[in-house]
């Protein structure tokens, strides 16, 4: 199955695209709904430190995503990310992946991500994917726990051609 496959690392969706965007896994706290860092049980952080910073290996939600579950532990990392890199020279640049668009927003501003469909067998299934990675570092936010869509879309463009995407 994993012939041909040169990857650093082995495991869940997060953790591959931490590893991506940011050479390493290690760096992770977990955060608690209020805020607060929290020592976790080794299903979250792994090997922590005497300050609750270990390694990441998991698939919890991101604590500064918005439409995360804010009833569970979620992830927390430390360190510079290719979006750091980026945003240092002002270069524009976006990480899109399912549930990308809220579907309201909360009196306070806060988005909903409320869309579904109905998977193969039927079941109706939120579209948003929790795993956002650059949701786990405060550094390369384009907004405290809000989604900000590119306001031209003009300057996303095709990866293959170079066109716009609109």
């Amino acid at each position: 199955m994993s012939d041909n496959f040169h990857g650093t690392e082995f495991g869940q969706s997060t953790a591959g695209a931490l590893n991506l965007i940011s050479g390493e896994l290690h760096g992770a706290s977990g955060m608690s709904p209020a805020g607060h860092p929290v020592r976790t049980d080794p299903g979250v952080v792994g090997s922590p430190d005497a300050q609750g910073t270990g390694t990441m290996y998991s698939d919890q939600d991101p604590f500064y995503d918005g439409c995360s579950d804010r009833t569970k532990t979620m992830l927390r990392m430390s360190g510079t990310n290719i979006g750091n890199l980026l945003n240092a020279k002002h270069v524009t640049w976006g990480w899109f992946e399912g549930g990308f668009t809220p579907t309201s927003r909360t009196r306070g501003g806060s988005p909903v991500c409320g869309s579904a469909h109905d998977n193969i067998v039927g079941q109706t299934v939120l579209n948003y994917v929790g795993y956002g990675s650059f949701g786990t570092l405060a550094g390369s936010l384009n907004g405290m726990f809000t989604w900000h869509r590119p306001h031209f879309t003009r300057l996303i463009l095709n990866p293959r051609t170079g066109e716009p995407l609109a």
